[in-house]
């Protein structure tokens, strides 16, 4: 049996997986559900957060397919219509100004992506891509759970 993974992030944040460390390393291939604890000084208060599950999908700038098929489907299910499963793309700033009016205009559309500020998309990029969907729902939604997962997985 592996022991539960332990890894502290800036900013206050702790993150606990049931998974072994180097699984939890292998972040592109696994989708993983981190139980995350984030301290009264990183939130700035205590309340409880209605938000159950916050949902950090990667996403590339050309897959707006993927993105859609998903919004057509399990986005559409009760527990993300009623706000406690909150799934968000998580997309690398693209390095083209046509790319990024294109995402800021689905952005203003679907108001589900969020951009990642100074990560460029590639590879090697995906982690930080993931450490950001963590700062966003442990800092702007407040869920009690994280699910990473990527744009061509059905939850």
């Amino acid at each position: 049996m592996h022991e539960i993974s332990k890894k502290k992030l800036s900013a206050g944040i702790n993150v606990n997986s049931k998974f072994p460390a180097k699984l939890v390393c292998s972040i592109i291939i696994v989708v993983f559900i981190l139980r995350v604890e984030v301290s009264a000084s990183a939130m700035n208060e205590t309340k409880s957060s209605e938000v159950l599950c916050g949902v950090g999908i990667l996403s590339k700038v050309s897959h707006a397919k993927h993105r859609m098929l998903l919004r057509e489907t399990w986005f559409q299910f009760p527990s993300v219509l009623n706000g406690s499963l909150v799934p968000r793309f998580f997309i690398a700033t693209p390095s083209k100004p046509a790319s990024l009016e294109k995402l800021h205009s689905e952005r203003a559309k679907f108001g589900d992506i969020v951009i990642c500020p100074n990560v460029t998309e590639s590879y090697d990029n995906l982690p930080r891509q993931t450490l950001e969907s963590l700062r966003y729902f442990t800092t702007e939604i407040r869920a009690q759970y994280i699910l990473k997962a990527d744009d061509d997985v059905f939850v």
